[in-house]
Formats: C-alpha cells, sequence, structure tokens
C-alpha cells in the first residue's frame, strides 16, 4: 500500500497544463490547496479569472491527474475565488514565460 504525499499530489498536477497558457497549473499558482483525507483527496484551485470558459476541463484534468496516484480513490475539487488570483502568485518560470517582470 503507497502513502499518498501532498509532493507526490503536486508532482501530479504540474502534468497539467492550461490549455491556453501552455503553462502547468502548479506554476501558473492556481493551486491554493492539497488536502489528504485517508483515500480521498481535496485540492482547492482558483481561476486566472472569474469568466473563464477552461473552468471545467481544468477540474477534469485535475481529477484525473490526481487519480493516477496510486492509493487515491476519491478526489473532491473545491474551485473558490479568495484569494483573488493575481500574476504574482506565479512561477518565476511563467512570469518570465508570460513576459512578466521577474
Amino acid at each position: 500500500m503507497s502513502t499518498i504525499t501532498k509532493d507526490t499530489i503536486w508532482t501530479k498536477l504540474s502534468g497539467v497544463f492550461d490549455p491556453e497558457l501552455n503553462l502547468p497549473v502548479t506554476d501558473l499558482g492556481i493551486i491554493y490547496d492539497i488536502a489528504l483525507e485517508n483515500d480521498t483527496v481535496v485540492i482547492t484551485f482558483t481561476l486566472t479569472y472569474p469568466g473563464c470558459p477552461l473552468a471545467d476541463l481544468l477540474d477534469k484534468e485535475i481529477r484525473k491527474a490526481v487519480h493516477r496516484v496510486e492509493g487515491v480513490k476519491f478526489v473532491d475539487t473545491n474551485l473558490v475565488w479568495e484569494p483573488p488570483w493575481g500574476p504574482d502568485m506565479m512561477s518565476e518560470t511563467a512570469r518570465f514565460s508570460l513576459g512578466y517582470e521577474i
């Protein structure tokens, strides 16, 4: 039996790319929390803007990636708007890729 860790979940999430920006959701800074509850993982995330038409797609891809972790039976997602997302939440790599000052 494997042990589910936040690091393992984070690694899987780093393979989920925002289709518009072509950057991992982890680098975009939209993953706010990973909660482990036995064989259930709860991912709290946001979007880069409230009207984003990719909300359902990102939710589906996040769930699919987390389900790939051995031992995970259930994945819940929690889409939140607080704190509001901003470019300062992105990794240095993402800011550089999108032309923001580092």
